[in-house]
C-alpha cells in the first residue's frame, strides 16, 4: 500500500503541474494572438500610410501639372494681350481713317442731292431735311453752292484735308474760291478759300485733334508695355548704363531683329552705323543710314510727307547729355507722329525709363545741345 499511496502522490503533483502547464500554454496562446493582433494592426496602418503618401504624391504631380499650365496659358494670355494692345492702335487708325472716309462720301451725297433740286429762288432754299435729321438752311447751302447753284468748291473730304479745284476744269478759279467772298446771304462766318465753312474747319481740327490724342495715349501705352516686358525689366537688372541693350532688346520684341545674329554687338556710338551697314536686318527690315549731326534733319528730309516714321535707331558719340563719353549713347526713337511730336523712352534724364512724347524742338535741344555730337541715325522700314 505505501508504494500505491507514494505513485499517486507523484501522479497528483504531475498532474497539477500538467494544468499550470495547460494554463500558462493558454496564457502564452493569448499573449502571441494579441501580439499577432497588435502586428496586423500595425501593418495595416502602415499600409494605410503608404497608401496615403501614393495618394499626396499623386495629388502633388497633378498639382505640378496643373501649375505648369497655369504657367503656360498665363504666357500665351500675356502674348495674346500684347498682340491685342498693338493691333488696338491699328484699329483705331482704321476707325478714324474709315470715318473721315465716311464724311467724305456723305459730303459728296449733300454735294449731290443739292444740285438736283430746282431752285425757285436763287440762293433761297431752306428746310431741307436730312436722313440723320438735320437741317441745312438757306445760308449753309449758299455757302456750298455758288452763284449759280453750281459746287462752289468742288472740293473732297478724306482725313479732314480739303483741296480746292477749278470749275470744269476751264482754267478759271470759281467764285467761293477766291479771297474776300461771301454767300448772297450776307453770313461772312461762312467766307471761305477752300470751300470749307468756318464750322466744317473747326470740326474738322477738333476731329484731327482728337486723333493726335487717341494716338498718342495708344502710342506711349504700347511702348510702356513693351519695356516693362524687356528681359532687364523682368529680371529686375534695369538699363542704368546699358543704352545699347535697351536698344536691342525693345527692337527684338518688335521682331526687328533676333539675338544672336550680331545685331546687337555694338557700343551706342557706333550702334546705328551698324546696322546701316548691313543694309536688312535678319527679319527683313531695310537700314536706311544717315551720318553726320544733322542726321535728324537729313531722315526727316527724306520722309517729307511720309509721316509718321517709326523705328528710328540714333548714336551719339560724346557730350551734351550723353550718359557715357568713351561708349556714347544709342537710343530708339519708336515713332516721330504726323505734328512732330518725337515717342521713345530712354535711360536718360529727359526719360527716366518710362515712354514720353515732345515735340522735336525739345528733343534737338536735348540731344542735340552744343557740345553733343551725332554720329549716326538709321531708320528701319519694311
Amino acid at each position: 500500500m505505501a508504494k500505491i499511496d507514494i505513485v499517486t502522490a507523484d501522479l497528483q503533483a504531475l498532474s497539477s503541474k500538467m494544468k499550470q502547464a495547460e494554463a500558462n500554454v493558454g496564457k502564452a496562446r493569448m499573449l502571441v494572438s494579441m501580439a499577432q493582433s497588435s502586428l496586423n494592426m500595425q501593418v495595416a496602418s502602415k499600409s494605410s500610410i503608404s497608401s496615403r503618401l501614393d495618394t499626396a504624391k499623386r495629388k502633388l504631380t497633378t498639382q505640378r501639372t496643373g501649375i505648369g499650365k497655369m504657367v503656360s496659358l498665363t504666357n500665351q494670355a500675356a502674348e495674346e494681350f500684347e498682340r491685342a494692345d498693338k493691333g488696338s492702335g491699328r484699329i483705331v487708325e482704321d476707325l478714324f481713317d474709315n470715318l473721315f472716309r465716311m464724311l467724305g462720301k456723305m459730303a459728296d451725297s449733300v454735294k449731290n442731292f443739292i444740285q438736283s433740286i430746282v431752285l425757285e429762288k436763287h440762293n433761297q432754299v431752306a428746310g431741307i431735311f436730312l436722313p440723320a435729321g438735320s437741317i441745312l438752311t438757306g445760308s449753309v447751302i449758299s455757302g456750298l453752292l455758288g452763284p449759280s447753284g453750281e459746287s462752289g468748291s468742288g472740293h473732297t473730304s478724306s482725313g479732314g484735308e480739303h483741296n480746292t479745284t477749278n470749275n470744269a476744269g476751264n482754267g478759271k478759279p470759281n467764285s467761293s474760291s477766291q479771297p474776300g467772298h461771301t454767300s448772297s446771304t450776307g453770313n461772312t462766318s461762312h467766307t471761305s478759300n477752300t470751300g470749307m465753312t468756318a464750322e466744317q474747319k473747326k470740326a474738322a481740327e477738333e476731329a484731327r485733334a482728337k486723333k493726335l490724342a487717341a494716338e498718342k495715349k495708344q502710342t506711349l501705352n504700347e511702348i510702356n508695355t513693351r519695356y516693362k516686358n524687356l528681359p532687364n525689366s523682368v529680371n529686375k537688372t534695369g538699363f542704368k548704363g546699358k543704352c545699347s541693350a535697351l536698344t536691342f532688346q525693345q527692337l527684338n520684341a518688335l521682331g526687328i531683329v533676333k539675338k544672336n545674329t550680331g545685331e546687337s554687338a555694338a557700343a551706342g556710338k557706333d550702334y546705328a552705323s551698324v546696322l546701316a551697314k548691313k543694309g536688312k536686318t535678319s527679319t527683313g527690315y531695310t537700314c536706311t543710314g544717315y551720318e553726320g549731326n544733322d542726321a535728324l534733319d537729313k531722315l526727316l528730309a527724306a520722309n517729307q510727307g511720309k509721316l509718321p516714321i517709326t523705328n528710328i535707331v540714333c548714336s551719339f558719340k560724346k557730350g551734351g547729355n550723353i550718359t557715357s563719353e568713351k561708349y556714347g549713347h544709342a537710343m530708339l526713337i519708336s515713332k516721330i507722329d504726323e505734328a512732330g511730336n518725337v515717342y521713345f523712352v530712354d535711360n536718360t534724364s529727359k526719360s527716366k525709363y518710362k515712354a514720353v512724347c515732345i515735340s522735336l524742338e525739345e528733343f534737338k535741344a536735348y540731344y542735340f545741345k552744343k557740345g553733343s555730337q551725332c554720329s549716326g541715325i538709321t531708320h528701319l522700314h519694311k
